[in-house]
C-alpha cells in the first residue's frame, strides 16, 4: 500500500521543510510514501470560493480506490499505538491501494472534499499552523511504523 500526504500550498519555513524531508526519507524505509502539494489560492478573498478552488484542485489528484483521511479538528483522536494499529489494519485488510492523508488550506476543507472523505482524524484539540501540522503528522506516521516494526523509538 502507498501512503500520500496531500497538502495545500508549499511549506514556507525552510527549517520545517528540512525536518519534513528528514521524516519523509525515514518513512521510505518502511512504505511507499510521498508528499503532494497543490497550489493555495491566496488571491481570492472570499473564503468559500477559496476552499472550493483548493478542494477542486486536490480532488483531481485522488483516485476512486484511495482511502481519504482529512486531518481535521472535528476528527477522531488516537494515541500513537492506536494509530499504528489502525494503519496496520488498513494496510493488511483493505482493498484500497493508497491512503491519502489530507491537510487542508488555511480555511479548511470545502464541502465537496468533506463528502469525498472516508474518515476525519484530529491530531489535537489545539489549532496548529498548517506547516507545523505537516511535520507533526509525518513524525507520527514515522512513529507508527517504528512501533509496528518493534524498533526503539516510541516509549510508553
Amino acid at each position: 500500500m502507498r501512503v500520500t500526504l496531500l497538502v495545500i500550498g508549499k511549506t514556507r519555513d525552510v527549517s520545517l521543510e528540512k525536518l519534513i524531508e528528514t521524516y519523509a526519507q525515514r518513512l521510505k524505509k518502511y512504505i511507499s510514501f510521498d508528499i503532494v502539494a497543490t497550489n493555495d489560492v491566496r488571491e481570492v478573498a472570499d473564503v468559500e470560493i477559496r476552499k472550493d478552488r483548493e478542494g477542486t484542485a486536490a480532488l483531481r489528484l485522488l483516485n476512486t480506490n484511495d482511502y481519504v483521511v482529512l486531518l481535521d479538528e472535528k476528527g477522531i483522536q488516537m494515541n500513537s499505538r492506536h494509530f499504528a494499529d489502525w494503519i496496520n489494519k488498513h494496510m493488511c485488510h483493505s482493498n484500497f491501494k493508497r491512503i491519502v492523508f489530507f491537510v487542508g488550506g488555511a480555511y479548511g476543507f470545502s464541502e465537496k472534499v468533506r463528502q469525498r472523505a472516508d474518515m476525519l482524524l484530529s491530531l489535537s484539540d489545539m489549532t496548529f499552523p498548517h506547516d507545523l501540522v505537516r511535520l507533526l503528522f509525518i513524525e507520527q506516521l514515522y512513529r507508527c511504523f517504528t512501533i509496528l516494526n518493534g524498533q526503539n523509538y516510541h516509549h510508553d
